[in-house]
């Protein structure tokens, strides 16, 4: 229930759609990245996902809980903050996640 299946993309997008809804902020980009296979006798497999994320600083850090505290098991790999337009004071997060599967 908490793992993702790799073939099953709509449904791996849909998870990120979801916390999109709830903390208001923009998801521009969402790529499911293609994963080595998993080792022999390894319980679970990363399946890697790259998305961006835009709005103010409450929505970003909103989304940002809502991965933290979602239902799937997953590990941020790498972030970056950037101003997105300065005009509105909104943020861009880049981020790198692995969402665990069974191999």
């Amino acid at each position: 229930k908490n793992l993702v299946v790799e073939a099953e993309l709509a449904e791996n997008y849909n998870y990120f759609y979801q916390m999109e809804k709830i903390s208001r902020a923009r998801l521009g980009q969402l790529n499911q990245l293609s994963s080595a296979p998993a080792p022999e006798g390894v319980s679970y497999k990363p399946i890697p996902f790259s998305l961006r994320v835009t709005g103010t600083y409450y929505q970003v850090m909103s989304f940002v809980r809502e991965l933290e505290n979602g239902p799937r098991l997953l590990r941020i790999r790498n972030y970056n903050f950037t101003r997105a337009d300065a005009t509105t004071n909104s943020l861009a997060l880049d981020l790198s996640v692995e969402l665990l599967s069974h191999p």
